[in-house]
């Protein structure tokens, strides 16, 4: 089992986005994304050198696309050995005005031409769930 396993491990580096994290699971009304952070792994048996784009996210569901909203793209700029990983900061973001009040999730796509271009999308039990507040806008009358 053990040589199957290490048969699977790409030769070339890989990278991919885990866990997901959000320092506060709602958006206040301004809608600013608290500050976050997501795991990045190479799942390779090489070491990874350079930089990475990664789109952020916000989507109805736990699988995210491409075709959810862009919240916007951080990049991450190091080296990871083989089968390590790093924290990747996530901040300055925030959600449009648009975005009606409900249950959403984040998550990030990895602009990387890797060993395993499959897994460079966030799995659906590593999205970071979030809570969008619905927002009452009053016409603002004024009397003469």
């Amino acid at each position: 089992i053990l040589a199957a396993i290490k048969e699977r491990v790409p030769a070339t580096f890989n990278l991919t986005p885990l866990t997901t994290q959000l320092n506060s699971s709602s958006v206040g009304i301004d809608g600013a994304l608290s500050r976050g952070s997501f795991l990045l792994h190479n799942y390779s048996s090489a070491a990874w050198n350079g930089a990475v784009n990664v789109k952020v996210y916000l989507s109805s569901n736990q699988i995210i696309r491409s075709s959810d909203l862009l919240l916007g793209t951080v990049r991450y700029q190091g080296q990871l050995a083989a089968k390590d990983s790093a924290w990747v900061q996530i901040s300055g973001l925030s959600i449009p005005a648009s975005v009606r009040g409900g249950n959403y999730w984040i998550g990030m796509i990895l602009d990387s031409s890797d060993a395993n271009l499959g897994d460079n999308i966030t799995e659906e039990r590593w999205v970071a769930p979030l809570r969008v507040p619905f927002r009452l806008y009053l016409p603002l009358i004024i009397e003469r």
